[in-house]
C-alpha cells in the first residue's frame, strides 16, 4: 500500500479509430488492460467512433480506465471533433500516448506538432505491412500520412521483415527510434477465459477453428475448399468453426452450400472470448495471404490448441515452432490435415509453454522504459 502511494501518477493515452477489436486493436486491448492493475497508472482510451458491437464494453475494467467516445459515425467527423475537444484541455500532460493505426498515428503526430496534445512521449505503432498489403488509390494515400509522421519517440514493428519494409519505403522514419518488439498477450486474462461459456456440442469431431476476420485477405474460402476435398478422402467426422464476422460472411456461407459441406461448418460469429473455443479445438488453422503478424496463432498456443497450420503469410510465422506451414492448395491442405487426424497429435503443453515469452508484462517493460 505504502509504495502504491509513493508511486508517481503517470498518464497513458490511448487513441483508436472505432470500438471494434481486430488484431492490431487486441494489442491495445492487452497493454491497457496490464496498466490498469496498477492504481499508479491513469489510463484514458479514446474512441474516434463507435461500433455498433463495443467489443471494450463487453469486459470488466478497473476504477483507473476511463472510456472517452466521441460518438462520431464517420472517422472524419471523429477526428475533427477530437481536435476541437483538445482544445479545451490543452493543460492535461499526459506521459504516454499510443496509437496502432498509421491515420491515427499521423493524426496525434499533427496534434503534438500544433501543441493541442501536452505529450511528454508518443509511442507509435505499425499494424501491418502497409506496402506488401494495399496497392492504388489506398497505398498513395497511406504514403501521404507518413508524411505527417514527426516527433516520435518509439516506432514499434512487430517483425524484421515489417520494419525493413518501412525504412526502405518510407526513409525518413529511420531518423526516430525504430524497435522491433514482438505482439503481446495477456497471459493472465487468457487464462481466466478459458472458463468461458462455449459448450462443445460435438465432441466427438475433429475440430477446425478458424478465428478472425472474413475478408478476401483471410482466405476463408480456401479453407471452405479445403473442407470440400477433405470429405472426399477421410471417413472421420469433423467440423470446421469459424469465429468471427465481415463483409464476406454472406458470400461464404453459401459457398458452404454449394459445396455441399455446410453439415461440416458452423459460423459462430464474432465472440468477445473465443479462448475456450480455442483450448477445445484439435486443429487451429490460417490461411491469410498477408498479414503484419498473426496474433491469433499466439492466442491459439496460449490457450492449448493441439495442433496449427499456417499459410506463409509473413516470414515471423516460419519462426514459431511446431507450427506446420502449409500452401495455398485445397488438396494439399487436406492430405496436411488428414494426416494430424489420423496422428492423433497434441502439442498443446508445448505451446503453453512458449507463449510465456510473449506475456505483456514483459512487452510493457520494452515499451514504457
Amino acid at each position: 500500500m505504502g509504495f502504491a502511494m509513493c508511486q508517481e501518477i503517470k498518464r497513458y493515452l490511448f487513441i483508436l479509430p472505432s470500438t471494434t477489436i481486430g488484431g492490431a486493436e487486441r494489442v491495445l486491448f492487452n497493454i491497457v488492460r496490464h496498466l490498469g492493475k496498477y492504481t499508479y497508472n491513469s489510463v484514458q482510451v479514446v474512441f474516434i467512433t463507435k461500433s455498433e458491437n463495443n467489443d471494450w464494453e463487453a469486459h470488466s475494467w478497473s476504477e483507473n480506465v476511463v472510456f472517452k467516445y466521441i460518438n462520431e459515425r464517420k472517422e472524419f467527423r471523429g477526428f475533427l471533433k477530437y481536435f476541437l475537444c483538445s482544445l479545451f484541455e490543452t493543460s492535461k500532460v499526459y506521459n504516454y500516448a499510443v496509437t496502432t493505426h498509421v491515420h491515427t498515428n499521423s493524426f496525434i503526430c499533427l496534434l503534438r506538432k500544433l501543441k493541442v496534445l501536452n505529450i511528454k512521449k508518443h509511442i507509435v505503432r505499425e499494424s501491418t505491412l502497409i506496402f506488401e498489403r494495399f496497392s492504388g488509390r489506398q497505398l498513395f494515400v497511406f504514403k501521404l500520412l507518413y508524411r505527417f509522421y514527426s516527433n516520435i519517440d518509439l516506432l514499434v514493428c512487430q517483425t524484421d521483415e515489417m520494419r525493413l519494409s518501412l525504412l526502405t519505403n518510407v526513409p525518413k522514419l529511420s531518423h526516430f527510434s525504430v524497435r522491433v518488439i514482438s505482439n503481446p498477450l495477456n497471459l493472465e486474462f487468457i487464462r481466466c477465459s478459458l472458463n468461458s461459456s462455449y459448450v462443445d456440442t460435438d465432441s466427438e469431431s475433429f475440430r477446425i477453428l478458424y478465428v478472425g476476420r472474413l475478408h478476401k485477405v483471410k482466405r476463408v474460402d480456401l479453407l471452405l475448399m479445403s473442407v470440400f476435398c477433405l470429405k472426399k478422402i477421410s471417413d472421420v467426422n469433423f467440423k470446421l468453426i469459424i469465429v468471427g464476422d465481415g463483409p464476406e460472411r454472406a458470400r461464404l456461407a453459401e459457398l458452404a452450400n454449394s459445396l455441399g459441406v455446410q453439415a461440416n461448418v458452423l459460423f459462430l460469429g464474432r465472440l468477445d472470448s473465443p479462448y475456450s473455443i480455442m483450448a477445445s479445438s484439435d486443429l487451429g488453422i490460417l490461411v491469410s495471404e498477408r498479414e503484419g503478424f498473426p496474433n491469433v496463432l499466439l492466442e491459439m498456443m496460449c490457450s492449448g490448441t493441439k495442433n496449427i497450420f499456417s499459410t506463409d503469410c509473413t516470414a515471423s510465422v516460419l519462426n514459431l515452432p511446431r507450427v506446420n506451414i502449409i500452401s495455398s492448395d485445397p488438396d494439399q491442405i487436406a492430405n496436411q490435415i488428414h494426416r494430424v487426424i489420423l496422428s492423433n497429435s497434441d502439442n498443446s503443453d508445448f505451446f503453453k509453454r512458449y507463449a510465456t515469452s510473449y506475456d505483456v508484462d514483459r512487452y510493457c517493460d520494452k515499451l514504457f522504459d
